[in-house]
């Protein structure tokens, strides 16, 4: 990472001391390195504990991007779901019920538990339009906004907000905070 997404990480660690569900309106093209910025921000800056919560592309790639700008990943927990036919789950996730999701990363135990960790990261949510039907979605968002909320918890939703509009209007009917991650981008220079 070069010295200015160091800059923007540390505004996003700023931003995430005091936990919250955010809904980080980012365009399409920029997704990947928002993703970065925010576990650098999130895992390798405050030492939080994580999931991401991949849905399209397998975890891998985002584990080689993270290694590549040298973030630590002892913190982060990876639930793939780029080979699940339903694209969902409910917490506790226990290892070997769930056969197409994939579980990665460094876990405690045999049974993720979200009391055990501090956010969860949602990459590429819109995604899911591709395998789910709007209502699966909203039911999928809220669920997760409710058990962050439960437990005081961040969760984080990049998502383009021209590209996903329902899914966008979802999350915010839900009761998350909308935040412009471009607009955060150049406060931070």
């Amino acid at each position: 990472m070069n010295r200015r997404d160091m800059d923007i990480a540390r505004v996003f660690s700023g931003i995430f001391e005091n936990g919250g569900v955010y809904i980080m309106n980012v365009k399409f093209h920029q997704l990947t390195r928002l993703n970065l910025l925010l576990l650098k921000a999130l895992a390798d800056m405050n030492g939080k504990k994580g999931i991401i919560i991949t849905i399209e592309r397998p975890h891998h790639y985002l584990t080689y991007l993270l290694g590549i700008h040298g973030i630590r990943q002892r913190n982060l927990t990876y639930v793939d779901l780029a080979a699940s036919r339903d694209k969902k789950i409910t917490f506790p996730l226990k290892f070997g019920l769930a056969k197409d999701v994939f579980i990665g990363g460094f876990v405690q135990r045999d049974i993720i538990i979200l009391d055990d960790y501090d956010f969860i990261l949602i990459d590429n949510i819109a995604s899911m339009r591709i395998h789910l039907s709007e209502e699966s979605i909203r039911r999928f968002t809220g669920y997760i906004v409710q058990e962050v909320k439960k437990r005081d918890m961040i969760a984080v939703f990049p998502i383009d907000r021209e590209r996903a509009k329902s899914i966008y209007e979802s999350l915010k009917s839900a009761g998350t905070e909308e935040m412009d991650a471009e607009g955060v981008m150049l406060v931070a220079n």
